[in-house]
């Protein structure tokens, strides 16, 4: 049985705190398989963003995975201050390793992104 397989297994979601720490780990654990090099190439991690109301992003992931990043309490932050700009923070685009405003002057990595998961799960709804 495959990585991809078993992943793919995963109860759906009933509730509650625990059940949400346990998919945070569950994807925190095997978005290294989505990193691996296949058929010779590295897949990158981010598959696609979208940008969303209230300063959410839905970030897919290459495991087939969706999370919100929401980033309402980042915005009073001296880093972040000028994606409280709604035209600045829509303007949101990736690189499938990182998400970034402005040309990349300013940047969220991917090992940021599981940082925060892994660390601030109220931040974080799986979808």
């Amino acid at each position: 049985m495959s990585l991809r397989t078993s992943f793919n297994k995963i109860p759906p979601l009933e509730g509650g705190f625990f059940t949400v720490i346990n998919v945070i780990y569950t994807i925190f654990s095997k978005v290294l398989f989505c990193t691996k090099q296949k058929e010779g190439s590295i897949v990158r991690p981010i598959v696609k963003i979208e940008v969303q109301d209230k300063y959410n992003i839905l970030i897919e992931l290459a495991s087939g995975h969706k999370i919100i990043l929401d980033l309402k309490e980042k915005l009073h932050t001296l880093r972040f201050h000028d994606l409280s700009n709604p035209d600045v923070f829509k303007k949101a685009f990736t690189d499938g390793y990182s998400i970034m405003w402005k040309n990349g002057k300013i940047v969220v990595s991917f090992g940021e992104i599981l940082d925060i998961l892994k660390n601030v799960a109220v931040h974080f709804r799986a979808v």
